[in-house]
C-alpha cells in the first residue's frame, strides 16, 4: 500500500505535537479529524491504541490544509509521520506521510 518504510517506534511522540493547532479541543460535531497514530508501546501492546487527534475541521479542504501545516512544522531530520483524515464516523478518508515539510499520499 505504501512505498515508504516507517521505522518501528521506540518512544512516544514528542509533547510538541499535541495540541498542534489553536482549536485542538475543537467541537466534536466538526466532520473531519486530522489524526496520527498513537506510538505509545503500552497502547500498542495492550490493543488499546487509538489515533491521536491533532485537530478537527468542518470541511475536507480545511483538514487537508491542516495536514499541510503539520507537514511544514515537521523538521527535515524527523522520521516520516503517518497522518490520516477520518470522517465523523471514524472512517478513513485520506492517509499519507508527512516528511521533510511535504505530504506523500499513495496513488
Amino acid at each position: 500500500m505504501f512505498d515508504l518504510s516507517f521505522p518501528a517506534p521506540t518512544d512516544t511522540l514528542p509533547a510538541i505535537l499535541s495540541p498542534m493547532f489553536a482549536n485542538a479541543a475543537a467541537d466534536a460535531s466538526l466532520c473531519f479529524a486530522l489524526t496520527t497514530p498513537d506510538q505509545s508501546p503500552a497502547s500498542a501492546m495492550s490493543g488499546a491504541a487509538r489515533p491521536r487527534m491533532l485537530d478537527r475541521f468542518a470541511t475536507l479542504a480545511d483538514a487537508m490544509r491542516g495536514a499541510i501545516i503539520f507537514a511544514g512544522r515537521t523538521g527535515g531530520e524527523a522520521a516520516p509521520q503517518m497522518l490520516a483524515i477520518l470522517d465523523r464516523d471514524d472512517r478513513l478518508v485520506l492517509a499519507g506521510a508527512a516528511t521533510d515539510g511535504a505530504l506523500v499520499f499513495p496513488t
